[in-house]
């Protein structure tokens, strides 16, 4: 079964989020790639960046540093991906971070 992160992100430079580190406030949870489809939205078109570069959201003239939270990211890890038929990496979902919040708690 394909497994899917799910975190928050906010805007500007810096990279997002800090994947590794499920224990920081951003990571929502984890669940199955069939849930995150049906339950927040994911779709394969919104891949936005590969697991080497993870990517930048919104306006990058931010440091976004002491930004709350925009966005709502799933990651597909390399392992995860493996025979999904889905692409490792970053995918920015059209939810809000309150919506995400209720949807998976």
């Amino acid at each position: 079964m394909t497994m899917v992160q799910i975190w928050l992100a906010r805007e500007g430079r810096e990279p997002t989020p800090p994947w590794k580190e499920k224990g920081h406030p951003f990571f929502l949870g984890e669940l199955p790639l069939d849930d995150a489809e049906v339950k927040l939205g994911l779709r394969k078109e919104h891949l936005y960046a590969g697991l080497e570069t993870r990517g930048t959201l919104g306006d990058q003239s931010l440091t976004g540093e002491y930004a709350e939270p925009r966005f709502v990211v799933a990651i597909i890890e390399e392992h995860e991906a493996a025979g999904s038929g889905w692409d490792p990496g970053f995918y920015r979902l059209s939810l809000s971070p309150e919506r995400a919040r209720l949807l998976l708690h």
